[in-house]
């Protein structure tokens, strides 16, 4: 056997030395690069989700370690057990159940304190988990933790999570009187229940901290009534009710009486600048439910003599349609059939027509001008950013989170982001600008040819926008300037489907010339400067001319005493006895008798008639008869009597 050695194939080998070496660097980089490509293109990117999950596991929370003696824990259990049937599982409210307090300690960065606690929540979504059920917590001994004496547990879900703390956060920044509201772990007899939201209950703490004395707050409303009847009660009622405080609690609770009723001009009863800021704040940051009378607190400021909101339950609410508090009524059906339930302030203060408030409507637009700015809305989350990101990583620090819609839980998944507050910030910017959807549609402005004089007219305009308007001029012929005499200022209608027209008379300097060939109505959005223009017509009002009859004009029996006597004691029309020519219309409504006695003789002219809707008793005699007559243009008429009517002895 011969064996051959195979020979090497060295010529591949030989032509790659021959390449320059930066070349073979370049297309090694290439190789790279394509794979590099390659696992982007085909690999789930990762989340923002994914990455606070991630970012979590480096970021401490404060723990709070609740310890319940066995028997207490078993109370909780138990008050728990009866509070999910009542209505029937399905029903979503405990209505029934009072939660009864248990005392326990709590050890919050190595200090122990005696509290007493009890269950929280209306809703049965507050305690439907045995493991992370929400709670009301009283310390003992005037001690605090965190600056708090009172405050409630509950998962962060029931406030969606992190918008609450930035529901507080802006309030804090804008001056109110803003709740404490946090994060922390809680352990409960040493298991770990996750992170909770901790949040400051009412409390006069709370007031000193901020800076205010003393005095009650108010619930206005409260979802245990069912039907969201206004409860009107003091926290701390046993207090606020002593000797002490009694006078003015007492003036307090009549105010809030008044509070959403509309029977006086809010800036009245209560601070029309900070409610215009709060209404504006809950509308450009959707934390609708916060400006419901049964969601936010109400100071009384002894010092001052009225009321001042605090922002509670502020639940943001993404998935609401665009709107603001002005049209939360006009919108009813669009928002939710919750909604109309508990919007009694809302109407009484943005669409009251008897009791309206200049001054607090013309805020309210200038802080919804304020707040839905762009530049605002960049600096405030560029302040709060890392503080933003540290809270977000503790709530992740629970998962999965899903969102909380009010009534029902998710199926949607949580997760922060700003395109809520800035597509509802642009939303509120067109509102301000007159740029909303068919807007100049919504005002409606026109004159009557029969209320025109030489250089005053009277206009007839119905805003059915959903902000106040001032009006401040007409043009005619792109020249003439006409401006209001009387009161301009026109409030949105209730409905925006129906026309209701206010009138306002304007004056000019010269005289409205008999050729018109344009005509405009010049307004501002109340709190606004740009002025707006929508088409002003001409009409003649053909509904009134074809109602100007004598059957649909009104009775004025007074400018006719000279025809007859009226007796109001037994309701008796008498004419006079003796001739009368009667060229005038005569209406007798119902109600009398109408008496012609013998001698008398009445002479219809001129189209004049005598239209009763009373009976007609007409008694002449042989020698002396009743005499009607006419010139063949009027004559009598009786409709629609209870009774029947009398003719003896009448000659026509």
């Amino acid at each position: 056997m011969i064996l051959v050695k195979k020979k090497t194939n060295l010529s591949y080998i030989n032509r790659l030395k021959k390449i320059p070496m930066k070349i073979l660097l370049l297309v090694l980089l290439l190789i790279v690069a394509i794979i590099f490509i390659y696992f982007q293109l085909t690999s789930s990117p990762e989340t923002l989700e994914d990455q606070m999950i991630e970012y979590s596991k480096q970021v401490t929370a404060p723990v709070l370690n609740i310890d319940i003696k066995f028997k207490d824990y078993q109370k909780i259990l138990y008050q728990r057990k009866w509070a999910l049937k009542d209505g029937g599982e399905d029903f979503a409210f405990n209505y029934s159940i009072k939660f009864e307090e248990i005392p326990v300690k709590l050890t919050y960065l190595g200090q122990e304190y005696k509290a007493k606690i009890n269950l929280k929540g209306l809703r049965k979504n507050h305690f439907s988990d045995s493991t992370r059920m929400s709670f009301h917590v009283k310390l003992k001994d005037n001690q605090t933790i965190m600056g708090m004496r009172k405050f409630s547990l509950q998962d962060p879900k029931m406030r969606n999570y992190i918008y609450e703390w930035i529901f507080h956060k802006l309030l804090k920044k804008e001056g109110f009187i803003a709740l404490k509201y946090d994060f922390i772990k809680v352990h409960i007899n040493g298991l770990d229940a996750g992170v909770y939201a901790i949040e400051e209950r009412i409390d006069k703490i709370l007031l000193e901290r901020n800076g205010y004395a003393d005095g009650p707050v108010f619930k206005l409303a409260d979802d245990a009534d069912f039907l969201f009847s206004n409860t009107r009660e003091p926290f701390s009622d046993k207090k606020y009710s002593s000797k002490l405080w009694l006078s003015i609690t007492n003036k307090a609770y009549q105010l809030s009486e008044e509070f959403n009723k509309g029977r006086m001009k809010f800036s009245k009863l209560a601070n029309a600048d900070m409610f215009a800021r709060y209404f504006a704040i809950c509308d450009v940051f959707m934390f609708f439910h916060g400006s419901l009378l049964k969601s936010f607190r109400a100071y009384y400021n002894p010092i001052t003599g009225k009321f001042e909101p605090i922002g509670f339950d502020g639940h943001f609410m993404a998935s609401a349609p665009n709107f603001i508090s002005s049209e939360v009524i006009q919108r009813i059906n669009d928002v939710s059939g919750y909604f109309f339930s508990v919007t009694d302030l809302q109407e009484s203060i943005f669409l009251n027509e008897e009791n309206y408030d200049e001054n607090f409507l013309k805020l309210y637009v200038k802080y919804l001008n304020k707040y839905s700015s762009i530049k605002y809305l960049d600096t405030y989350f560029e302040d709060i950013a890392d503080e933003l990101k540290n809270k977000l990583a503790i709530i992740y620090k629970n998962h999965p989170l899903l969102e909380d819609h009010v009534n029902l839980f998710g199926p949607d998944k949580f997760s922060f982001s700003r395109f809520h507050f800035n597509k509802q910030a642009k939303y509120i910017r067109n509102l301000l600008t007159f740029n909303a959807d068919k807007a100049e549609m919504k005002v409606s402005s026109r004159i009557d040819n029969d209320k025109i004089n030489a250089n005053m007219f009277e206009l007839e305009v119905s805003n059915n926008y959903s902000l106040s308007l001032i009006l401040k001029k007409v043009v005619i012929n792109d020249s003439l300037v006409f401006l209001p005499t009387n009161n301009s200022f026109i409030i949105p209608n209730r409905y925006t489907h129906i026309r209701n027209y206010k009138s306002v008379n304007f004056k000019g300097i010269d005289n409205i010339p008999s050729e018109i060939t344009s005509t405009k109505l010049g307004f501002t959005i109340a709190g606004m400067d740009s002025l707006h223009f929508v088409k002003t017509n001409f009409y003649n009002d053909q509904l009134k001319e074809i109602t100007h009859d004598n059957i649909r004009s009104e009775s004025d029996l007074k400018k006719l005493s000279n025809f007859f006597i009226l007796s109001s004691k037994n309701n008796t029309i008498k004419f006079k006895t003796g001739k009368h020519i009667i060229d005038n219309y005569i209406k007798i409504p119902k109600g009398y008798q109408v008496v012609i006695e013998a001698g008398t003789e009445l002479n219809f002219k001129d189209s004049a008639f005598l239209l009763s809707y009373s009976p007609i008793y007409m008694t002449g005699t042989d020698d002396f008869p009743v005499k009607i007559s006419s010139d063949k243009t009027g004559g009598i008429a009786v409709f629609d009597c209870d009774s029947t009517s009398l003719i003896k002895n009448v000659i026509f």
